[in-house]
């Protein structure tokens, strides 16, 4: 969606927006600040040997969408959650492939850096139950859950620390992000954030620059807003 058409409208000169799926405002902006695209929900999901993403996965529907976003100038592109559908690693790998595909070295074609924005959902972090359907084996299980070592999840996938509060800076404006905290459900319609963050945030926001929006990404739907 636009950050405020109405205000590009009016003349605002911002000329920043996001996009999902679809490019906004075209008509009434000049070249944009900022481009990022936002998805979120793939529930990456193992066949039953463990090897393989089931059929319907649509591996090839989340590869268009990252093109999509490639080659339409994207500056970052944002997953709020849920990469995965039984929090196994081998579900966040198989997008990391996808990505790497998509995004080698996380750049486009034309060299430009491409910013990774991925923060975990519910379904990434109960890896240790809902993985049961693949690996019954609990020694086995614990080392495929993304829940049993994070850090080495996604180092392994990203080449990059887990936080579960983190920032990144893309052309000079912020997101901050949230992981799913360990400890909540998720319950479709009450979730108010994510637990634990709070003094994170105050500490990274007081460095952001008041004059400059902000964008905050987590998988939780806050109270309110649906």
């Amino acid at each position: 969606m636009s950050l405020s058409e109405q205000d590009y409208v009016a003349g605002d000169p911002l000329n920043l927006y996001v996009f999902a799926g679809n490019w906004y405002g075209t008509t009434v902006m000049n070249e944009p600040h900022l481009r990022f695209g936002v998805i979120s929900d793939i529930h990456a999901q193992l066949a039953d040997d463990g090897l393989s993403l089931v059929p319907d996965a649509n591996t090839a529907t989340i590869e268009r969408a990252l093109a999509f976003f490639r080659d339409n100038g994207a500056d970052a592109v944002v997953v709020a959650g849920d990469f995965t559908d039984s929090g196994l690693v081998r579900g966040l790998r198989a997008f990391a492939d996808i990505w790497r595909k998509v995004f080698p070295d996380n750049r486009a074609p034309d060299g430009r850096k491409v910013e990774r924005i991925f923060a975990t959902g519910n379904h990434d972090a109960y890896g240790l139950a809902n993985g049961r359907r693949v690996f019954q084996d609990e020694e086995v299980l614990r080392r495929e859950a993304i829940q049993g070592d994070p850090q080495k999840a996604w180092r392994e996938c990203f080449g990059e620390d887990y936080e579960p509060f983190f920032t990144k800076t893309v052309r000079g404006y912020d997101f901050f992000c949230a992981q799913w905290a360990p400890g909540v459900w998720c319950n479709g319609y009450a979730e108010t954030g994510c637990s634990g963050c709070e003094a994170a945030f105050r500490r990274k926001m007081a460095r952001c620059d008041p004059a400059r929006p902000f964008f905050y990404v987590q998988h939780p739907h806050p109270a309110g807003t649906r």
